[in-house]
C-alpha cells in the first residue's frame, strides 16, 4: 500500500479540486483521499469489495482504474452504485482533467483512527507501493513474525525491520 491503515490524514495524497463521474454527476469540489495500492491490498487490509472488481496485475488498463469508497459516492450525490461502474470519472476541469476508469467499489472502512470519520477515498493501481500490508493468524502470529524478521534480515542484514499492529 501507498500508506498503511490507521495513519493519519496527513500521511496520504489528497485533492480538493474538481470530481465528477462522466454524464452522472455534476463536478463537485471538496476533499478527496487519494490511495495507492497494489491488487492484494483489499484482501490483506481485510476491505470488503460491495460492487465491480479488484484491481488485476495482468491488466495493463488497470493503470488507468480507480477503486472508491462508499463516502465519495454519497459525497457526488450518487444512490445507485450499479450505474456508476465502469463509468469514467474526471479529476480536475473539462480541458485538462485527468480521467479514471471506475471498476470497483469498496465499503467504508476507516483508514485512519477510529476516532475519525471515514473519508472520501479513491483507490489506484500501483505495483511499486511503500509498505506491505500482511494478515497473520492472529493464533500463531508469533511465529509468522519470527519468519518475517529472518526473511528480511536475509535481503536487508543491517536494517531493521519496522512493523505495526491495525
Amino acid at each position: 500500500a501507498g500508506v498503511l491503515p490507521g495513519g493519519s490524514a496527513s500521511e496520504i495524497s489528497s485533492t480538493t479540486g474538481e470530481v465528477q463521474i462522466l454524464g452522472i454527476t455534476d463536478a463537485k469540489e471538496g476533499t478527496t483521499y487519494l490511495q495507492r495500492c497494489d491488487d492484494s491490498y483489499l484482501d490483506a487490509a481485510g476491505v470488503r469489495l460491495i460492487a465491480g472488481r479488484n484491481f488485476n496485475a495482468n491488466l495493463a488498463t488497470d493503470t488507468a482504474a480507480i477503486i472508491v469508497n462508499e463516502t465519495y459516492l454519497k459525497r457526488l450525490g450518487v444512490h445507485n452504485i450499479e450505474e456508476v461502474l465502469n463509468q469514467q470519472i474526471r479529476y480536475g476541469d473539462e480541458e485538462d482533467g485527468q480521467k479514471y476508469h471506475l471498476i470497483g467499489i469498496i465499503a467504508d472502512y476507516h483508514r485512519t483512527s477510529l476516532k475519525n470519520s471515514v473519508e472520501p477515498t479513491a483507490t489506484f493501481f500501483y505495483e511499486m507501493p511503500g509498505y506491505v500490508v500482511l494478515r497473520l493468524d492472529e493464533t500463531n502470529y508469533r511465529d509468522g513474525i519470527q519468519f518475517l524478521e529472518e526473511t528480511y534480515q536475509s535481503y536487508f542484514p543491517n536494517t531493521p525491520l519496522d512493523y505495526a499492529f491495525l
